[in-house]
C-alpha cells in the first residue's frame, strides 16, 4: 500500500507492479489497504536482457534537445557536442566512434558472438 499525507489530506491506493517492458500487470485502485502481487516470468526477463536491444531509438538520439537544461521547454539548438558532429560529420564521427567501440575483431560467426556477449557480461 502506497500512501501520500499532507497536512490536510491522506492519499491511498494505486499501487502497481510493472513488468520488465514497463507494462502494468496489476494494480490497486484507490481503496485503503489494498494489497496487489502479480507472477514475474524469470524466463522472460532473463530473454529480453539476453537479445533486446536498447530502447535508444532514432528519433530521440538525433536531438534532445527537448530535455535540455531542464527548462520546460527544452532547446532549439543541438546543445550536445557528440550530436551535433554526428549530425553534421557523420564520417568523422563514426571514425571516432569505432576507435572507440571497435578494440577486439568482429565475431566470424553467431555462435561466438553469443558467448563473447555472455561473457562480456559474466551471464553463466
Amino acid at each position: 500500500m502506497s500512501t501520500i499525507k499532507t497536512s490536510i489530506n491522506s492519499y491511498f491506493g494505486y499501487s502497481n507492479v510493472v513488468n520488465f517492458d514497463g507494462s502494468i500487470i496489476a494494480e490497486c485502485d484507490g481503496t485503503p489497504d489494498q494489497v496487489t502481487y502479480a507472477l514475474l516470468s524469470i524466463s522472460a526477463i532473463r530473454d529480453a536482457r539476453m537479445n533486446w536491444t536498447a530502447e535508444n531509438h532514432l528519433f530521440n538520439l538525433n536531438h534532445r534537445g527537448y530535455a535540455a537544461y531542464g527548462l520546460a521547454e527544452g532547446d532549439s539548438r543541438c546543445p550536445y557536442d557528440y550530436i551535433y558532429a554526428w549530425a553534421n560529420q557523420p564520417e568523422n564521427f563514426k571514425d571516432q566512434t569505432e576507435k572507440i567501440t571497435r578494440p577486439y575483431p568482429v565475431p566470424s560467426d553467431e555462435k561466438e558472438r553469443k558467448y563473447r556477449l555472455i561473457k562480456r557480461r559474466g551471464i553463466q
